[in-house]
């Protein structure tokens, strides 16, 4: 351990097993840690000053993986009830369950008992909640759970692997990371499962092992150029997140006498949202604080515009799965995109507009032709001398 300037390294264990996992808790007091004693995983804790080392569970299942309250009042881990299966396994081998247990050793509870594998805990500053992964579905799902066992929620649920959760201290956001466009990217969401949020991409192929502050207004993690074990290193990189409500408005576009609504959900300011039926395209701008991630989804009906889509930002192409995702309910086009925020110019464009000539045109063509035909009707014939 050493203070954050550099200063104060201290030793806090020397003895011949392995000890390793270390979690800080909020007020620096305290250390928990996973130590291979007695040829297995057990947890521990420790006074920052290296005093009071206590062993918090002792039996034949390997116990890892440890995450300290912020107040060091509590410690979550995952407990293998397999036998002696090496930690570095943990999806490989064996049956993963979520613990819980007080930094004395006493109220062990245990948070989940299914089949699955259960992993990664991460407990809020209050000890109150704690996020996990779970391959329930197969695949890695986020889920959060409280204390005491109730609560259970799923926060995720698609195909991609979503992995590695780090709760805030006040226990109201999670950020983690997931697969879902084939690289790893960092996402955050709300501790109920609600303002789920791509942050924005750095052009890197893999952004992983996110931890977000207290407050959860900052997040940290590391990028690779490549993918581990290939050439490349990694890097520590800082993004902003500002907790700014998602505002949801509604944009009238009027074709023919007939109304169109446009729905945009962001953290952005929504600004000059136009309509143009000769370019078949919607044209807005969004606005942020610089330094921080936006996001912005827009719901457009298909009965305005269809077909192929294609999106740019500031006069350049966005890749689609990746810049921005795009879904369709049979009704509407939804498209959600996300952004560092500054002030951006956002065009999308389809291939087909509805009505792409409308009815007043039709109908003005439809009397000229009809008068045309009147007129030729009523020409009189010309008569012989």
């Amino acid at each position: 351990m050493m203070n954050s300037d550099g200063t104060g390294l201290t030793q806090l264990t020397n003895h011949t097993a392995n000890d390793e996992g270390a979690s800080i808790s909020g007020d620096g007091s305290k250390i928990a840690f996973q130590s291979a004693v007695n040829d297995d995983y057990e947890i521990f804790v420790v006074n920052s000053d290296g005093t009071g080392l206590t062993q918090l569970t002792n039996n034949t299942t390997p116990d890892g993986s440890p995450s300290i309250s912020g107040d060091g009042s509590k410690i979550a881990f995952t407990s293998n009830d397999q036998g002696k299966v090496p930690l570095f396994t943990i999806r490989e081998a064996g049956h993963w369950e979520i613990f819980v247990i007080n930094s004395d050793g006493s109220g062990l509870t245990q948070l989940t008992n299914n089949t699955a594998d259960d992993y990664s805990p991460s407990i809020s500053g209050d000890g109150s909640k704690i996020a996990f992964e779970s391959n329930v579905d197969g695949d890695c799902e986020i889920f959060v759970v409280n204390s005491d066992g109730t609560g259970l929620t799923q926060l995720t649920n698609n195909t991609s692997t979503d992995e590695l959760p780090c709760i805030s201290g006040d226990g109201s956001k999670i950020a983690f990371e997931s697969n879902v466009d084939g690289d790893c990217e960092i996402f955050v969401v709300n501790s109920d499962g609600t303002g789920l949020t791509q942050l924005a991409k750095i052009d890197t192929p893999y952004d992983c092992y996110p931890c977000i502050s207290g407050d959860g207004s900052k997040i940290a993690f590391h990028s690779m150029e490549k993918r581990p074990f290939e050439d490349g290193d990694f890097e520590i990189f800082l993004i902003s997140w500002v907790d700014t409500a998602p505002s949801t408005d509604y944009h009238d576009v009027v074709v023919d006498q007939t109304t169109y609504v446009i729905e945009t959900c962001s953290n952005s300011s929504v600004s000059e949202l136009v309509f143009n039926q000769t370019a078949k395209s919607i044209r807005f701008s969004v606005d942020g604080t610089s330094g921080t991630s936006g996001f912005c989804n827009i719901t457009i009906p298909a009965e305005l515009m269809t077909g192929t889509f294609s999106i740019y930002k500031d006069d350049a192409l966005l890749a689609k799965n990746i810049d921005y995702t795009e879904t369709y309910n049979d009704t509407h086009y939804m498209f959600s995109l996300t952004y560092n925020h500054s002030t951006h110019t956002i065009e999308i464009f389809s291939t087909t507009v509805i009505p792409e000539l409308s009815s007043l045109v039709l109908l003005s063509t439809f009397i000229t032709a009809t008068i045309v035909v009147i007129v030729s009707k009523k020409k009189p014939n010309r008569t012989k001398d």
